[in-house]
């Protein structure tokens, strides 16, 4: 039994999972990549078990726009009811919800549940572009012989860190700007606005200039804000130098970033650049594998929620 739009009460999408044929319902964020990276992650669990499972988008829930705010809104609803689990009619019922981290551990936000599972960096991009084959996938998405790509992209996770330090500049700000609800320009939402276009790295007068903007919209004197922003850059910073930038790099970034780089060394009208951003996180979703170890955190939680 499909669930769709149509549904729009929290007890009727309850109601509806208890009475189909599924056993595992599995709730995404995102619409493009999330159903099919979360999809082949719940098949390569529920398959062996021949369990039933079905991928349910936000925007199916209650009529709603989507989003975490949904998904989040009927975790807790379910959460509240004793109902991520449920048995009717001898039939058991599982709900799991895929998550993207943003910052939320840096904000403190996160909830704790076993059916409530976050993506490990910032956004399931991230784990794409860290696990996928990069060559192979910027190969086929620019239509480029992959020889050509390898003294470029021969390592995809060196390329993912390279690519967060130049952008480091502004995670910094929009780091800020989230810790301080400051509606800004300068936020996780958009692209940077401090990179140089001929080189991809940091303008120092843009990163200054947007300082000076983001300064004034918190209402801080000069020396509390530099106080502020060279703590959080120490924090960005200690992060990095461990490794793990992509808890902070938004991965829905990466093919931008991607585009201006293959831009950047074969021009314009040498490689298929019309679509290649939309193209290029579908193209290396395809090269992952449910059994390797990236996977392993959300194979071990799809297990426990069908084992408890």
């Amino acid at each position: 039994m499909a669930l769709t739009r149509l549904i729009h009460t929290p007890q009727g999408f309850l109601r509806s999972m208890q009475m189909s044929r599924s056993t595992l319902f599995a709730f995404v964020e995102g619409k493009q990549h999330d159903p099919f990276v979360f999809g082949m992650l719940c098949s390569s669990v529920c398959s062996p078990r021949n369990v039933t499972y079905q991928i349910c988008k936000a925007n199916e829930l209650l009529g709603s726009s989507g989003g975490k705010t949904a998904l989040l809104t009927f975790h807790e609803y379910l959460r509240r009811r004793k109902a991520l689990t449920t048995v009717l009619g001898g039939k058991t019922t599982h709900a799991i919800f895929f998550i993207d981290k943003d910052i939320d551990d840096i904000l403190r936000c996160q909830r704790k549940c076993c059916h409530l599972v976050y993506t490990r960096y910032y956004d399931i991009q991230n784990d794409i572009f860290l696990n996928g084959r990069i060559l192979e996938a910027v190969a086929a998405s620019a239509s480029l012989d992959p020889r050509t790509l390898t003294p470029f992209f021969a390592n995809g996770r060196s390329w993912c860190r390279i690519a967060a330090e130049r952008w480091k500049d502004w995670v910094i700000l929009c780091i800020i700007a989230t810790l301080r609800c400051i509606n800004h320009q300068c936020n996780y939402r958009v692209l940077s606005k401090v990179q140089c276009k001929s080189t991809g790295v940091p303008d120092s007068i843009k990163v200054n200039q947007m300082k000076l903007s983001l300064m004034a919209k918190c209402g801080f004197d000069a020396v509390t804000f530099e106080r502020i922003y060279l703590s959080i850059k120490r924090k960005v910073t200690k992060i990095y130098n461990s490794g793990e930038q992509d808890r902070i790099f938004k991965g829905k970034w990466y093919p931008a970033i991607l585009d201006e780089d293959v831009f950047r060394q074969f021009g314009n009208n040498c490689y298929n650049k019309k679509g290649f951003v939309t193209r290029i996180t579908s193209a290396l979703a395809l090269t992952l594998r449910a059994e390797d170890a990236w996977a392993q955190t959300y194979r071990l939680a799809i297990e426990h929620v069908l084992d408890n």
